[in-house]
């Protein structure tokens, strides 16, 4: 929770948080309070919100992230500089100029804002951070950390100050790479819960079968799967189990014949000495098949008298 402030502004007490004065300070600006739910007060900054919108949200652009949004913007305000002043008749970018002049130079580091808490491993070596559970694999269970929040990101601090776990804030819906080596070193050590584990719906089918196909050897087939993946893919593995459908074999025997998949033959030979007749030419195995077993094959040829004749 932060800290408040009051000050009197026109006879009027106003109260201000310790971070945004921290805010003011740093960025050098005066402040000029309105009242609560008067929005008529500041009725220029509203037109220009609304000018903004109009101007460059209608149709909404499509972007795939805040920094291209960002730059998006950037390049469609500095756009809008060639148009005229709508009371003073000159290109906004003159005016623009002659407004740097009077500005003051922005601090070389930006300020930096987040918020602080602490959270506690649960038993399952889990944390929850905005209503969403992460799994700590390098926190010890009932562990405490410190959680720094930005507006993006969050990192988990141990007491001394080590950073532990960093991750996009869950309302980011950026993808989230799975630590898939340090999980199956938790399974191997807890086989029976697999199955019951968040992280087992991620894993591909056919590689869920195989590791559960068998109960007294999960706990081999977790270690031996730990094994491929240090030279395979859970795609390769998942592709050649559901091409094969050999989930009876051993992680060795897997490794084997993926590897024998993927093992490199040279190209054929290019030989110069057969003669170019030859090339290409099929035998027609039929006059052998005849020569051999005439009557089967119907090629012995008869004359009228029923003695055989050659071919």
């Amino acid at each position: 929770m932060c800290k408040k402030m009051a000050l009197l502004f026109r006879n009027k007490v106003i109260i201000y948080t310790e971070a945004f004065l921290r805010f003011q300070a740093h960025y050098g600006f005066e402040v000029q309070p309105c009242n609560p739910a008067s929005g008529h007060e500041k009725g220029n900054v509203e037109r220009k919100v609304y000018y903004v919108r109009h101007r460059c949200f209608v149709p909404a652009p499509v972007v795939e992230s805040d920094e291209q949004l960002t730059e998006w913007l950037r390049v469609k305000m500095i756009e809008d500089r060639s148009r005229l002043h709508y009371e003073k008749g000159v290109p906004i970018e003159e005016l623009w100029k002659e407004d740097q002049k009077e500005l003051k130079a922005l601090p070389l580091d930006d300020l930096p804002i987040f918020s602080l808490d602490t959270v506690k491993v649960n038993k399952y070596g889990e944390i929850t951070v905005d209503g969403e559970k992460w799994v700590i694999h390098q926190a010890r269970v009932n562990q405490s950390l410190v959680v720094q929040k930005g507006w993006d990101r969050f990192i988990c601090l141990s007491n001394q100050g080590e950073v532990v776990f960093e991750a996009p804030r869950p309302y980011m819906n950026q993808k989230q790479e799975i630590p898939w080596e340090e999980i199956f070193n938790d399974w191997e050590k807890k086989p029976r819960s697999v199955s019951y584990s968040r992280f087992f719906k991620y894993l591909p089918e056919k590689v869920q079968t195989y590791l559960t196909f068998r109960k007294e050897e999960v706990k081999q087939r977790v270690r031996g799967v730990r094994e491929l993946l240090k030279s395979h893919t859970l795609k390769e593995l998942d592709e050649w189990l559901n091409k094969e459908q050999r989930f009876d074999l051993a992680p060795h025997e897997l490794k084997v014949l993926l590897e024998a998949k993927q093992q490199a033959y040279p190209e054929k030979w290019k030989e110069t000495y057969t003669p170019s007749v030859f090339v290409d030419y099929e035998t027609d195995l039929h006059l052998y098949d005849q020569r051999l077993c005439p009557s089967w094959e119907g090629g012995a040829n008869r004359d009228d008298s029923g003695h055989q004749r050659d071919l």
